[in-house]
């Protein structure tokens, strides 16, 4: 399953959400380990042209599963205005959502636990639970 958002306005703005449904629960967390491999070896990249930046993983608090995110961050050549991006996974059961928040703009700055990502990992787990509508 795949649901995407772009807002009304001529914004470069989006979201999306991909659900993966996978045989069993081991391979589940197979892949779940490997994602977190991928953002690890992200991290380990640097574009200093770019100030390419990938924060680190952060764990979201869900009632089931697990559920984390990370920010990413970069200055596209011969701009001024930023690029974030931010994703999330959850893993619960034998699915795996991931999902992506894109943004342009001077700043992603939000108190902490408050980042929208949050709001949305913590969304996604309630529907792969089915604690939520």
């Amino acid at each position: 399953m795949t649901r995407t958002f772009f807002p009304a306005d001529d914004s470069d703005d989006l979201a999306a959400e991909q659900v993966a449904e996978f045989p069993d629960a081991r391979t589940a967390a197979t892949a779940w380990t490997v994602l977190k491999a991928w953002h690890d070896r992200c991290s380990g990249a640097m574009d200093t042209a770019a100030r390419l930046q990938v924060g680190p993983l952060t764990t979201a608090p869900v009632p089931t599963g697990s559920a984390r995110w990370y920010i990413v961050s970069w200055t596209p050549a011969g701009e001024e205005t930023g690029r974030f991006e931010t994703f999330g996974t959850v893993l619960d059961g034998t699915r795996i959502a991931v999902l992506r928040m894109a943004h342009s703009g001077p700043d992603h700055r939000y108190p902490p636990g408050k980042d929208p990502m949050v709001g949305m990992v913590v969304a996604a787990a309630g529907r792969l639970s089915g604690t939520s509508g």
